[in-house]
This record gives structure tokens, sequence and C-alpha cells, in this order.
């Protein structure tokens, strides 16, 4: 993927690029609706440079700054994402870039741009990131390939009321492997299919909340949880 301009804006990505909820209230207050918090989330690779794009687009009917404490992700609307490249089975590192309030916190040289854009209904986030800049050890940047990656979201009403969602279950993506999803980096010609299934007993009966992970036989670096 080329030819993206971050700017906050994401008229420009094409229409083929899937869009995931973030929807998993995990912390505070659970939203009400779509309108007091409702978010979605988009990605792309651009496997030559080792660019991953991530785009955001946030539904929020009350936005809240507090320039006072520009750290704090409790007390403002901030947005939080966990890029993993070496994509440990056990353990790996992680790194953190955040906005809040719409201002960058904490943003190293892994980021090459940032954009962050007000809308009618709340505000739209994008980033580039360099992957190859984000790991601690010699980076894999061809495809298909998949990393650890998280997305997280605050919202501070003007009602004191506080949410936080995020894009894949459970908090503290700063910790354990087992607490960020997975992202596939793909090929643009890369045909997509959906999964479903069910762990049971031998006896019968269904286990609910089993992790199953799905590994490829052609490639180590190639799995999901």
């Amino acid at each position: 993927m080329t030819g993206l301009t971050i700017d906050g804006d994401l008229s420009d990505w094409p229409s083929t690029i899937p869009v995931s909820a973030i929807a998993h209230a995990e912390y505070g207050d659970r939203p009400t609706d779509d309108d007091d918090l409702g978010a979605w989330l988009r990605a792309a690779y651009d496997a030559e440079q080792g660019r991953l794009y991530i785009g955001v687009q946030v539904r929020d009917q009350s936005l809240v700054a507090d320039p006072s404490n520009p750290n704090n992700w409790q007390s403002q609307d901030g947005c939080e994402l966990y890029v993993d490249p070496g994509h440990g089975v056990e353990e790996s590192s992680v790194v953190q870039f955040a906005l809040y309030g719409g201002v960058s916190v904490g943003s190293g040289s892994e980021i090459l741009e940032r954009g962050w854009q007000r809308t009618a209904d709340g505000y739209q986030v994008e980033w580039a990131v360099s992957l190859a800049r984000s790991s601690t050890e010699p980076a894999d940047l061809r495809v298909p390939r998949s990393i650890g990656f998280d997305l997280s979201l605050s919202d501070r009403d003007v009602d004191d009321s506080f949410s936080w969602l995020a894009w894949g279950p459970g908090t503290s993506k700063l910790g354990s492997v087992d607490r960020r999803g997975d992202l596939l980096l793909l090929a643009d010609d890369a045909e997509s299919a959906g999964l479903h299934g069910r762990v049971t007993w031998e006896r019968g009966g269904a286990i609910a909340g089993v992790p199953v992970r799905l590994q490829s036989l052609a490639d180590s670096a190639l799995w999901t949880q």
C-alpha cells in the first residue's frame, strides 16, 4: 500500500481495505451506543518500505482534553497503539504510541508520520509506523507474516463518565503477548476468509474462552491466536 497522506483524513483510503470495530469495553463505563462512543480501525502495509499504516475513526459526542495533564490517559480522550513486530509466542517486546487530547505523547523514531483531525461526530487518527525501527531484532519485512498488534481508546465525557475500549480483548497491553491481538500482513492480491469453530470436551460439552493458535506450516513467522 502506497499513496496515503497521513493527516487524519481517511477519505484517501481504498474502500477495499477491511474495517474492524474497536468494541471490547474492558474498563470503566460501558458506552451506551455508537454515538456515545463507537470506533473503527483499518490497517495497510507497505512491504517494500516496511511501513505500517493505521487509520482510526472515532464517533464521540463529547470530546475532552486536559492540557494540564497531557500524559494522563484517564483525564481526557485518547488513542493508544501497540506494535510488536517480533510477535513472540511466549514473550516479545512491544512499542506503544499514544495521542491524548489530540497531542502525541512519547513518540520516537518509529513514528514516521501522524495525523489527527476533528470531525462532525468525533475525530480521526492516522499513523505511519516503521516496523524496522520498532523491533529490537533485525526486521523481517516480507509478506505474508503476522505481528502483535492492538489499539485502545480512552473516552472521558463532560459528565465525568469514562470508558476504555480495545480492539482485542483484555487490558494491560504492554504486558503478556496474550493480551494483544494479531495483525496479518498480506500481499495486495491475497484473498481473505473467515474461520469459525468451537472447542469441546471428548465426551461432549463446549469449552468457552479457550484460545486456539493457527500456525502456518510453510512459514513460522505466520501465526495467529
